[in-house]
């Protein structure tokens, strides 16, 4: 199994409860459900952070910066999946039109991506 990790961060200017608001806009499900389903992930899942005060204290505990603002998981049976996705015009519109929702309220270069196994 292949799955691909949005860690997401906020931008710097907009507010927390703006981000959620966007995070949890009907539209942005709608795209990342059309992804999922043109890519053929067996699996998807979106979550939003926490928050609450034991997360800056983990960050403390720890020494880390603060925890990211979302996270996205995909999941695929394995890389061929990912691989068509990027050979797909509909599939390459359907990436484009999440990125462009997401620049609303994503901030790329404190995000993190990365595939796992």
């Amino acid at each position: 199994m292949v799955k691909l990790m949005r860690c997401l961060k906020c931008r710097e200017d907009i507010s927390l409860v703006e981000f959620r608001r966007f995070w949890n806009d009907p539209n942005y499900e709608a795209l990342l459900k059309k992804l999922v389903d043109m890519s053929q992930a067996i699996s998807f899942t979106s979550s939003i952070t926490l928050q609450i005060d034991i997360n800056q204290e983990l960050a403390e505990l720890h020494g880390t910066s603060k925890p990211f603002d979302g996270v996205v998981v995909v999941a695929w049976e394995n890389a061929q999946a990912v691989l068509a996705m990027r050979n797909d015009d509909e599939g390459l519109q359907s990436i484009d039109d999440v990125l462009a929702f997401e620049d609303q309220f994503i901030d790329r270069t404190q995000s993190r991506y990365f595939f796992t196994e």
